[in-house]
């Protein structure tokens, strides 16, 4: 298992490769486990699987309203969110692991905001992945995440 946390690796790095039907059209897509990190819970958290999208052009994660709910999760912070259509909209900060495919953990202070449509819940942006190599290649319908 490959962990990330506080900006520091403490093994070496990893990656997942996802082949899709239409990467052009579903985008960059996975299941993702989400949860609170040991170290915000007492007792074992809640670990829910979503559908997560790479999304290169959000600046940080934005978790679907509703999970942190669904997680038990406490916020650790108040921002603003501005959203695609350059709308402002206050939102809470909570703290997460991200639980990637082959046993890549990451930890994050996503945003809880309103994503459009029923599928993606969670968006993976910039913050996670300036930690690693992002390569989409839209001829295969295949990309690869490596941390």
């Amino acid at each position: 298992m490959v962990f990330f946390r506080n900006h520091r690796w403490l093994t070496e790095m990893a990656s997942f490769t996802e082949t899709l039907v239409n990467l052009e059209r579903d985008g960059p897509r996975f299941t993702c486990g989400i949860a609170a990190p040991p170290t915000v819970s007492d007792t074992l958290p809640v670990r829910i699987q979503v559908i997560a999208l790479i999304d290169t052009g959000a600046t940080r994660s934005v978790m679907k309203v509703g999970l942190a709910q669904r997680l038990q999760l406490q916020p650790v912070g108040r921002s603003r969110l501005t959203t695609a259509n350059g709308q402002i909209v206050p939102t809470y900060e909570y703290h997460v692991e991200f639980h990637l495919p082959q046993g890549i953990v990451v930890e994050s202070v996503p945003f809880e905001a309103k994503l459009a449509g029923d599928q993606v819940q969670l968006l993976i942006g910039r913050d996670v992945l300036a930690r690693g190599t992002f390569h989409y290649s839209g001829c295969d319908n295949r990309f690869t995440f490596t941390l």
